[in-house]
């Protein structure tokens, strides 16, 4: 694959910096992002997060974008001791008539020897990284995965116009224009922050966060009492809880003890923490917000407030949150 290597990077300088998250590839046509992300899920879970992105597991139309795509997850993955990831290939529908998530038929393949087998629920396709060949996999096995999702080009805001100088007696007056912000479809919109949040569901703190910036966003950091009611009020799922576990927000601390940061870098700047929070230095290192009562908390409820746990629960939920868009 190494001569894909100067193709693949004459083609990101034909298009837009920036019109992609971070990590991710622009298709050849320019019309999509392939989003690479290294949490491990069965096909179906994973076709639903790259929906809650606003796309669906890739399809693969030719065989320079399959070199792509398995380069690139073998450059992100291969550190992770990961070898094969989920594309959208499937026959489900019809055995033996593979189709792609996104309701398009095969065009190209590329299948290894002896591929694709058919029964025992090999139904689904991963493609090997290292050599970019395919393979039907069982659709409950848990891997890495790709996903499609439109490129976007947000608008930026320009400076407010400046008055001119005017030598009439009474100066004319000066309309500013104001800028309109925004958030993609099925993000939440919150105008003190002028930023944008999205919930999602069901994953350890650091794959969360993964997931948060597969999509150009991080953990929600929270810096007034007005923020945290609202990053609950998106989360609540309306319910006394009988688990504890609920909405990851982007507070950790790195040192293990409790100078807490938010992975958006922002600063420390506002706290909400339970009573007698935090506690357990050193093994209870990533914060989530209680966004329901819980019967686990007996009469101390703790809605709206914090608490440290342990980074490798698997919350109920968490909440990414990004910039708005925004233009004139």
């Amino acid at each position: 694959m190494r001569p894909i290597l100067l193709l693949s990077a004459l083609v990101g300088l034909i298009y837009a910096e920036g019109s992609c998250p971070r990590g991710a590839i622009q298709s050849t046509d320019g019309t999509k992002c392939y989003q690479f992300l290294s949490n491990q899920q069965q096909f179906s879970q994973a076709q639903e997060t790259c929906l809650d992105l606003g796309g669906n597991l890739a399809s693969v139309t030719d065989g320079y974008e399959n070199n792509r795509i398995a380069e690139q997850a073998n450059a992100l993955f291969k550190g992770k001791n990961l070898t094969q990831f989920w594309v959208g290939g499937n026959d489900l529908a019809a055995k033996g008539t593979w189709r792609w998530t996104d309701g398009t038929g095969f065009g190209y393949s590329n299948w290894a020897s002896g591929q694709p087998q058919s029964g025992g629920g090999y139904d689904c396709l991963m493609v090997d990284q290292a050599t970019g060949l395919w393979q039907a996999f069982n659709c409950f096995g848990k891997a890495p995965f790709v996903c499609e999702v439109p490129v976007q080009h947000p608008a930026t805001c320009p400076p407010p116009p400046t008055c001119p100088t005017l030598s009439c007696p009474t100066a004319a007056p000066c309309v500013q224009k104001k800028c309109h912000a925004y958030c993609p479809s099925t993000w939440s919109y919150f105008e003190q922050t002028m930023s944008c949040y999205k919930v999602f569901h069901g994953m350890k703190f650091w794959d969360a966060e993964s997931n948060c910036v597969a999509q150009d966003a991080h953990l929600a950091s929270i810096h007034s009492e007005d923020e945290n009611a609202f990053v609950a009020d998106i989360s609540t799922a309306h319910m006394t809880m009988a688990n504890y576990h609920q909405t990851w927000i982007g507070a950790y601390t790195p040192e293990h003890n409790y100078n807490f940061n938010w992975t958006d870098g922002t600063p420390m700047n506002y706290k909400h923490w339970a009573h007698a929070q935090p506690d357990h230095k050193g093994r209870e290192n990533c914060v989530m917000l209680l966004s329901d009562d819980s019967v686990w908390l007996g009469e101390n409820h703790w809605y709206e407030e914090w608490d440290n746990v342990d980074c490798d629960y698997e919350m109920r939920g968490y909440v990414c949150k990004k910039p708005a868009i925004v233009d004139n």
